[in-house]
């Protein structure tokens, strides 16, 4: 008696879709960084759950940095090429 072979499910699967938390560090690692205000529009997060994400973020060792803008507005913004300190 034979077992047939079992079919390869993980070729049949399709790709993730992005993480909310990929986009949020892809919307960070870019230029110009990226506000609170767009952070929670991009992935539907209230504030409080960005600002939580961010300090997760800072715990894991990423070179987050923030500016404030003359008006007030925090942006913020993964420091390309610096490392874990």
């Amino acid at each position: 008696m034979t077992r047939e072979p079992i079919e390869d499910l993980g070729a049949a699967r399709s790709p993730r879709s992005p993480t909310k938390a990929s986009l949020v560090e892809q919307l960070l690692a870019a230029e110009a960084g990226a506000t609170l205000a767009s952070l929670c529009e991009a992935t539907g997060w209230q504030p409080h759950t960005c600002r939580a994400f961010l300090t997760r973020l800072r715990k894991a060792g990423k070179p987050l940095a923030r500016q404030v803008l003359d008006d007030g507005t925090s942006v913020y913004c993964l420091r390309v090429g610096a490392g874990a300190q």
